[in-house]
């Protein structure tokens, strides 16, 4: 009888997290959907390099110059376009390549963006149920998994804008439980084939390769992980497009950009803090969970550096995990949380908070941002405020994470 209840209330969880998510998809609009979208939407005419196409074709050279995410990225995402684009009509590519203030308006647009969404739905689903396969001796299980469900961040990260973070976040989730049950192949395969679609997850490998498993075993995660990512970008290694759009964009070097000034020397402190971390593993290996790790690291990238806020899902399975074992408690997720949206919603970007909901009515696109309230000459202040709320936010959990040592099971 126990056990039955116990699926049951499993159960339910995925219902109310299926039905919830299936009515915030439909009817939120970010235009990085519809962006990437539009450039994937080229795999379908047979175009291999995107990265040089979008600087030769007149229309894209003014619409959409650039793809900063790596080849895997393009070719899955075009593929379930492809999948999808045929039950979506005939009027979804010309809402694709649609500019206007027409875009909003289109009779299917709630279907477009349902169906679009769908594929990140799919990996959303998963990675909860690998938080609770990793957490099986745990009572805490059950809460765990509801966490990753029901938070507000993943809701408005996946669901409501949008974005294909959760694919390679489910990924590394999955390297990781491979690496727990001593797959060292597969751990190494879905790490790079991760790093094939966001290159953030190369800061967990110096953190796999510091642990006391069998030199033969890290040698073949090593050669795995990164033999995955140097493949699917070996075609497109010598495209100066390429090296700029990805390898050295802004967008992957953002990381670095906020320096302290040692002995004359300019240096990252993100570089700085990353490696006194990498250091302190190494002392702290057999008292700390590996995947504390991965989250503070994402933590001090989230402090260092102005963050995207589908980043965030890059560690929330990981603060789950920590969660369910008793690591962490829901007064410092919350926190988090709140810390979060604060910082959203003062980022000045409509399309973040009420716009939205722009499919709905562009009446939203009117309302004003809240940093509206600020007067111009503190709004640049008050970004460093949220900024630096957050930052501190960050290195409590940090403290909180490294001085926690005793597993609820």
């Amino acid at each position: 009888m126990e056990i039955k209840n116990h699926l049951m209330s499993i159960k339910y969880i995925l219902i109310w997290a299926i039905l919830l998510r299936f009515l915030i998809m439909p009817f939120f609009f970010h235009p990085d959907l519809k962006d990437i979208n539009l450039r994937v939407s080229f795999l379908h005419i047979g175009i291999f390099n995107i990265y040089e196409y979008l600087k030769q074709n007149e229309f894209t050279k003014v619409n959409a110059p650039d793809f900063a995410y790596p080849p895997l990225a393009y070719f899955i995402l075009g593929g379930y376009q492809s999948i999808v684009s045929p039950i979506l009509g005939n009027d979804f590519k010309k809402w694709l390549f649609d500019f206007s203030d027409n875009k909003y308006g289109y009779q299917n647009i709630f279907f477009y963006l349902f169906s679009l969404k769908f594929i990140y739905f799919i990996f959303d689903l998963f990675t909860g149920l690998l938080i609770y396969k990793l957490l099986s001796n745990s009572n805490k299980q059950k809460l765990a998994l509801s966490l990753w469900f029901f938070n507000p961040i993943n809701l408005y990260a996946i669901s409501a804008i949008g974005q294909f973070d959760i694919i390679p976040t489910f990924l590394s989730v999955l390297s990781y439980f491979f690496w727990n049950k001593k797959k060292t192949f597969l751990a190494g395969l879905s790490l790079g084939t991760a790093i094939a679609f966001k290159t953030y997850p190369l800061l967990f490998l110096p953190f796999y390769l510091l642990t006391k498993e069998s030199l033969k075993n890290k040698i073949v995660f090593l050669i795995t992980s990164l033999g995955i990512y140097g493949i699917t970008i070996l075609p497109f290694i010598n495209s100066r497009e390429f090296q700029n759009d990805v390898l050295f964009s802004g967008l992957s070097t953002r990381i670095f950009q906020l320096k302290v000034t040692l002995l004359d020397h300019q240096l990252s402190t993100f570089a700085i803090l990353y490696l006194l971390l990498v250091i302190g593993y190494i002392f702290l290996r057999s008292k700390i969970p590996l995947y504390i790790f991965f989250i503070i690291s994402l933590l001090l990238v989230f402090s260092t550096a102005r963050f995207h806020p589908q980043w965030i899902i890059w560690l929330m399975p990981f603060l789950a995990l920590a969660y369910g074992e008793g690591k962490i408690n829901l007064k410092y997720i919350s926190l988090f949380t709140f810390f979060y949206f604060i910082y959203f919603i003062f980022f000045g970007d409509s399309f973040l908070t009420t716009g939205l909901l722009s499919p709905i009515s562009t009446l939203y696109l009117e309302i004003p941002s809240l940093t509206k309230i600020v007067p111009d000459n503190y709004q640049n202040l008050m970004g460093m405020f949220t900024q630096s709320s957050f930052a501190i936010v960050s290195l409590i959990i940090i403290i909180k994470l490294l001085r926690s040592k005793t597993l609820i099971k």
